[in-house]
């Protein structure tokens, strides 16, 4: 059951205040003002020798008018300007009745039908509603009890009782109209309540969706599923043993030029999806596309078992495929389909960059850099490798075979350092 208290909810109090604002005007200028003007005419046949005299009280509304309109532009308080009216016509009623000298008038109808509407109509707060409602009847109630002579008690006792049921029903009125308001009030805040949330949740899953997107771009299923589970954290960028590979198409540059632009992109998006998918197969992340050519690396963010010869053979698998794809497009491109790869395992940071938002999972570091020169130095159709990498890669060397590179130049950025490189071919 809803009490008195519960209608003093801040945002409640606060659009109850709005409403009567801005019903208390149309009240007032388009219900108040031609209602008490056009009873005049009742004067005429009411009271006809007193036509002129009520009609000059009824023309006071008019100066109450300007003065509301201009307290209102001053910002003051909207149910004191309201409880003007209120005064205004319990006091000119009272004035009415004493010229008539009876209780049983249509004056005194006229304050219950004003009490009975502004209840209906208004948003009133309890304090300014018993106001109102004593500034309606209180001038006439004093004036009988005043100056009772030539009155019937028991006819003003009648009319005393009427009165009270008038504002007994008024505040039964009130209360149930206040209480179907803040039902209302309630049940829009809950749906609001519930809109946001809504709001909340398809924002969350279109974020969702769209680093999801992201990620099936650059991960295994696997990995997606584990990070979305929470139980694999790529949001830190974090330092890793990884291996590294670099896979680029050879002479790509000077095909664009030569082939139709769009059978060229085509046959260069087919090749990258086929490797991509041999990548991401064996749980290597896809770091990036380079136009002709992809950036993968393995043991990031998911931690792989001998990394090493998880690329080996991803990259060997590669090479296989190559084949038949360039049995596939070799006429249309126009020689042979080659390709370099270059692989090395070494530390690196990994991690989104340049922001978790806006960048991709990459890695950065030396050796990132070194297996980038290692694909400049492949031969066609090789991958090659340094002499830790080939280490690492022993126990499956049965599935390739090596072939030492030398008098090979000194890698750029690694002038210093003597690396011994391998070419790796399929048996």
């Amino acid at each position: 059951m809803l009490l008195f208290k519960d209608f003093q909810d801040k945002d409640f109090v606060k659009s109850e205040f709005l409403l009567f604002n801005k019903r208390s005007r149309f009240l007032i200028f388009f219900l108040t003002v031609p209602i008490v003007l056009s009873f005049s005419l009742f004067d005429y046949f009411y009271g006809p020798e007193h036509f002129i005299n009520f009609f000059v009280i009824r023309l006071l509304i008019l100066p109450l008018i300007l003065i509301y309109f201009i307290l209102n532009k001053l910002n003051f308080n909207v149910y004191i300007t309201t409880n003007m009216f209120a005064a205004y016509i319990g006091l000119y009623t009272s004035y009415m009745i004493s010229f008539t000298g009876n209780l049983e008038s249509m004056y005194f109808t006229g304050l219950s039908l004003a009490a009975l509407g502004s209840t209906m109509l208004l948003p009133w707060n309890k304090r300014y509603l018993l106001v109102s409602v004593a500034l309606l009847y209180g001038p006439s109630l004093v004036f009988v009890t005043v100056d009772g002579v030539g009155y019937d008690f028991g006819n003003i006792f009648a009319q005393g009782s009427i009165s009270a049921t008038i504002v007994l029903l008024c505040l039964v009125i009130w209360y149930q109209l206040k209480s179907l308001r803040f039902q209302d009030f309630l049940l829009k805040n809950e749906l609001k309540k519930i809109n946001k949330e809504q709001e909340k949740i398809i924002a969350k899953k279109t974020k969702e969706n769209i680093f999801l997107n992201k990620l099936s771009n650059q991960f295994s299923e696997e990995t997606i599923h584990l990070v979305m589970d929470g139980e694999l954290d790529i949001n830190k960028r974090v330092k890793k043993n990884i291996s590294t590979i670099f896979v680029d198409i050879e002479n790509s540059t000077f095909k664009a030029n030569l082939l139709d632009y769009k059978e060229y992109l085509k046959m260069i998006d087919e090749f990258i999806s086929m490797a991509s998918q041999v990548l991401r197969k064996n749980n290597i992340t896809v770091s990036s596309f380079l136009g002709d050519g992809i950036m993968a690396f393995a043991n990031a963010p998911l931690t792989v078992g001998n990394h090493s010869q998880v690329a080996m053979r991803a990259c060997l698998e590669i090479l296989e495929n190559r084949e038949k794809f360039n049995s596939k497009i070799k006429e249309k491109w126009q020689s042979d389909f080659n390709i370099r790869i270059g692989i090395t395992t070494g530390d690196a940071y990994v991690g989104f960059y340049p922001s978790d938002d806006k960048g991709v999972y990459s890695a950065t570091g030396s050796t990132v850099n070194l297996a980038s020169r290692l694909c400049d130095m492949s031969y066609s159709n090789c991958i090659c490798v340094d002499q830790k990498f080939l280490e690492l890669v022993k126990p499956i060397n049965n599935e390739f075979k090596t072939t030492s590179i030398f008098n090979t130049r000194k890698l750029k950025g690694f002038e210093k350092l003597q690396i011994d490189l391998y070419s790796v071919n399929l048996k």
